[in-house]
Formats: C-alpha cells, sequence, structure tokens
C-alpha cells in the first residue's frame, strides 16, 4: 500500500512538473535554452520535495542539484550528439538512394535525444541515493530510457521551446500529453525509487 501512494505521488509531480513547464514555456514562447532551465527547475523541485518525505534512502540535498545540472546542461548535448548522428545517417542513406524507412528511422531520432538524457540525468541521480541494492542500477537507466523514450515527443515539445515535434497525435503536445508523459515516467521511476524505503 505504502508503495502505490508513494508512486502515484511521485508520478503526480512528475507530470505537474512537466505540465507546468509546459504551460510556461508555450504560454510565453521561452527561447528553447531557457525552456530548458525552466523543465529542469520544475522536475527538480517538485521530485525533491516528493522526495523529502518519502522516508526513501535518498539524499534530496543531492537530488536537486543533480536533477537540475544534469537536466539543464545534459539535455542539450544529448540531442545535439543524436540529431547530429541522425543527419549523418539519414544524409547516407538518401545518397546510396536508400530512401525505405527513412520516416521510421526520422522519427526514432526524434524520440532518442530524450531517451539518452534521461539515462544521463539518471546516472548523475544515482549519486544521491543511498547504500543502494546491486541490481538497481541496471533497473534505474532501464526505466530511465524507457520512460523518456515513451514521453519523448510532449518532454521536446516542451524542451524545446513549444517546438511542433509532429510524432503522433496532435494532443500530445499539450498540457495532456505533458501531464500524460510526466505521469508514466514517474511512475516508471518512482516503482524503482520505492525499493530504497528505509525499514521500520
Amino acid at each position: 500500500m505504502w508503495r502505490a501512494r508513494f508512486v502515484v505521488v511521485y508520478a503526480a509531480a512528475n507530470a505537474a512538473a512537466i505540465a507546468l513547464a509546459g504551460t510556461a514555456v508555450c504560454g510565453w514562447r521561452l527561447q528553447w535554452y531557457v525552456a530548458i532551465a525552466v523543465l529542469a527547475f520544475a522536475m527538480a523541485t517538485l521530485q525533491t520535495f516528493v522526495l523529502l518525505f518519502s522516508g526513501l534512502r535518498v539524499s534530496a540535498v543531492r537530488w536537486w542539484p543533480l536533477t537540475f545540472g544534469g537536466t539543464a546542461l545534459v539535455t542539450p548535448l544529448a540531442f545535439g550528439t543524436v540529431y547530429l548522428f541522425g543527419v549523418i545517417l539519414l544524409g547516407g542513406l538518401a545518397a546510396l538512394g536508400l530512401d525505405q524507412g527513412t520516416e521510421a528511422i526520422g522519427a526514432l531520432v526524434f524520440l532518442l535525444p530524450a531517451a539518452f538524457a534521461g539515462v544521463f540525468i539518471s546516472g548523475l541521480q544515482f549519486f544521491a541515493l543511498r547504500a543502494p541494492p546491486e541490481n538497481l542500477l541496471t533497473i534505474w537507466f532501464g526505466a530511465n530510457f524507457l520512460a523518456e523514450f515513451v514521453g519523448a515527443p510532449a518532454i521536446e515539445n516542451v524542451a524545446l521551446g513549444c517546438a511542433n515535434i509532429g510524432i503522433g497525435p496532435a494532443w500530445i503536445e499539450s498540457p495532456i500529453g505533458w501531464a500524460l508523459a510526466g505521469a508514466i515516467g514517474g511512475a516508471l521511476t518512482g516503482l524503482v525509487l520505492a525499493r530504497l524505503r528505509i525499514s521500520g
């Protein structure tokens, strides 16, 4: 019962963070570098607030700067690296006359930056965990990759300054889509964090 409550609250915090950041970014038409900072602040602050009262073996004092710093600094690097690789790959396929499947590859290129950024950020967050089980690191990376990959269109819509990503139905790039992406990601990662509950 405790695990379910924590996962629901953590998922709600993540949903609220992305929805609030998206509302601010799209409402004020912020540039991408400001948008990433707004998203980083919202995610780090609301996640840390939940963890402060969670009773988990997690240092909230470390979690905030690692999450904020990782999101603000690593995300542009991940986006740039993956996009550059995608452009080279698509250009190479076009030069070889291989046009079939390029749309699917193009969509994958747009989904991967958020997923890779999630892995990098989760690696930093791992340093805030106290005495994690031996197998937790792999599960933690996997959960974050899946969470960011599934929510990539909505997350990237916010992180890139309300840019039109164009993958999936239009509602994904709206408050409903932002909140849903945050909720799914929060549920997946919250299930892993719940394993760090302090017994007794």
